[in-house]
């Protein structure tokens, strides 16, 4: 899978890179593998500047809906999202407006380092203080 993550113990971010052709297939295995390791929760940065996501707006929407089901059961937290491309960099926008009350903690960067001061300069998110949290677009 072109989809690898790391757990950043001192700075305690999940750190993840996205690379070459990703699939709508490839990143519901991938939540699925971060739900089953305990990882969900954990601040989220994914580096997507190599990757090529092949996300229709159907897939967007899908996951959106996946996603939020399981932010739900299992709890919230920030992710912020660095593509490479253009064309990425809209489709994740699209994501962070369709997933707004299921998918608060979601950004857009175009700077690594800025998501990652974002990320540590977050507190825990809990479930109940999600709603109206969304991280939205930062250039």
């Amino acid at each position: 899978m072109p989809i690898s993550f790391a757990l950043d113990d001192r700075a305690g971010i999940l750190r993840t890179v996205f690379s070459g052709p990703i699939t709508r297939t490839e990143v519901e295995e991938f939540v699925e593998e971060l739900v089953a390791s305990g990882l969900f929760t954990h601040p989220h940065l994914i580096d997507a500047r190599t990757a090529e996501m092949s996300l229709s707006p159907d897939d967007n929407r899908a996951l959106e809906a996946a996603i939020g089901r399981l932010r739900s059961g299992h709890g919230h937290t920030r992710t912020a999202f660095i593509p490479g491309r253009d064309v990425d960099y809209g489709m994740a926008r699209m994501y962070g407006m369709l997933s707004d009350s299921s998918d608060p903690g979601f950004a857009v960067f175009r700077d690594v380092e800025q998501a990652v001061v974002w990320l540590r300069e977050a507190p825990p998110v809990d479930t109940r203080e999600a709603e109206g949290m969304n991280g939205g677009v930062h250039d």
